[in-house]
């Protein structure tokens, strides 16, 4: 982690040998700010006899000559003389004609810490966004050198926000705290927020938001039969503030996200809506974007992307954007029926001889007690023949023809009411009696 320490540490001398006959111990240098502008870096180490050399070494750049033949024990640098934004950086005092070393400093880093934005970010009262942050480390994960004498924990987090064109940017005033939020009031989405800090190496880099309006669609069915799945495909999107190229912003765009998503359904158009899931949410990484429903009834349907929720972006990628938060989106309502379901209609035996009885029988579900009516086809239309009762889904009508030949009949189910939501009416398909 960084300190907020400001001024020169000094560190506790660590022995070492060197290989050789003529082996002694190494000097720890200290090295750290000189004040509290964090422009210049004091190195100083144990006493020595002879000129020195002064150099700062990386793991993967040339060294650099701080200071040579210097006969002081110290030597004050600007920050810029070092390898910028390196992990792993140590100064060497090295015996100036042997090249022997002297002395060296603990590894430290140069590179500026930046903040890691807590998850999620939210959309708060009024339209506003709440953006949380954290300074942990020099690099956004674990620090490569924790500790060091250089190390500064920002102490204010600095904010700054886009239009919708998303390349004009507006600084905010810095806001205190290694661990803070602020809100940003409303403004009309999509546009960027980007946080960052003003550091000891400079400024840090952006960890960027998106703040977009969801847009979601569904193709509810208008009518399933009962018992039977309701599919409804629906898509998620966000509209996305404009990629900014060469200084040109771009229009709003639309990517696909992988945000909450809920499919939520009501008894009638004044009562109160719930989720079809129990309260889980639906995050429609995958394939298809289908929401699965049993129908039970006559109830309506909508699609909801919340807007408390921090979306991963499945596409479209933004380089300035590492989350997005998203404003909610709510399909219209769709109406949708659910008809009996038909599971037989027909005569029993369908052929016969005059003067014979047969049976028409008819099964439904739900298990429901309703009065139903047999027609007959006259030629020209559906005459009602007789009506019969229908107990826990089931009907029979004993019948006896007068005359032969073949007719044809149909049922009719008048809508009810089961479990408190409308059944829709049917009428079945046509089915033949042949009396011989």
């Amino acid at each position: 982690m960084r300190k907020s320490a400001l001024a020169v540490l000094p560190v506790a001398l660590v022995a070492a040998t060197l290989s050789g006959p003529a082996a002694q111990a190494v000097g720890v240098a200290q090295i750290g700010w000189t004040d509290a502008t964090h422009t210049n870096i004091r190195i100083s180490w144990p006493a020595h006899d002879g000129p020195l050399q002064v150099v700062s070494k990386t793991p993967f750049t040339a060294e650099r000559v701080l200071a040579d033949q210097t006969l002081a024990g110290q030597v004050v640098i600007a920050k810029n003389q070092l390898q910028a934004a390196s992990t792993d950086v140590v100064v060497e005092v090295r015996d100036a004609t042997s090249k022997e070393l002297v002395a060296q400093t603990t590894h430290f880093d140069t590179l500026a810490p930046y903040p890691s934005l807590d998850w999620p970010a939210k959309a708060a009262a009024g339209g506003a966004i709440t953006v949380s942050w954290t300074f942990a480390s020099s690099t956004g994960s674990p620090d490569s050198t924790p500790n060091d004498p250089l190390d500064v924990t920002p102490t204010a987090a600095r904010i700054r926000i886009t239009g919708t064109n998303g390349c004009t940017w507006t600084k905010l005033p810095a806001v205190n705290g290694q661990h803070g939020s602020t809100t940003l009031p409303y403004q009309k989405p999509p546009f960027r927020v980007g946080t960052y800090a003003d550091t000891e190496w400079g400024s840090s880099q952006d960890q960027g938001l998106a703040v977009v309006n969801f847009a979601v669609s569904q193709k509810v069915p208008v009518s399933t039969p009962y018992g039977d799945d309701i599919r409804v495909p629906f898509t998620s999107d966000a509209i996305r503030p404009g990629k900014c190229t060469n200084g040109v912003a771009g229009a709003p765009y639309k990517v696909s996200v992988q945000n909450a998503v809920d499919l939520q359904t009501r008894n009638s158009s004044t009562a109160g809506w719930r989720s079809t899931s129990g309260g889980a949410v639906i995050w429609p990484g995958g394939t298809p974007k289908v929401f699965r429903e049993t129908s039970i009834g006559a109830r309506e349907y909508r699609t909801v992307a919340y807007n408390d929720y921090e979306a991963a972006v499945l596409a479209g990628s933004d380089p300035e954007v590492n989350w997005v938060a998203g404003y909610s989106a709510v399909t219209p309502p769709v109406a949708a029926v659910a008809p009996y379901k038909l599971m037989r209609a027909m005569f029993s035996p369908a052929t016969m001889t005059l003067g014979q009885k047969t049976t028409a029988v008819i099964g439904v579900r739900p298990y429901t007690n309703v009065t139903g009516i047999i027609q007959r086809w006259n030629g020209t239309a559906w005459v009602t023949h007789s009506s019969l009762a229908i107990r826990s889904g089931d009907g029979t009508y004993s019948y006896k023809p007068t005359a032969r030949g073949k007719q044809t009949f149909r049922f009719l189910v008048p809508s009810s009411t089961y479990g408190g939501l409308k059944i829709n009416w049917i009428a079945t398909n046509a089915f033949s009696l042949t009396v011989r």
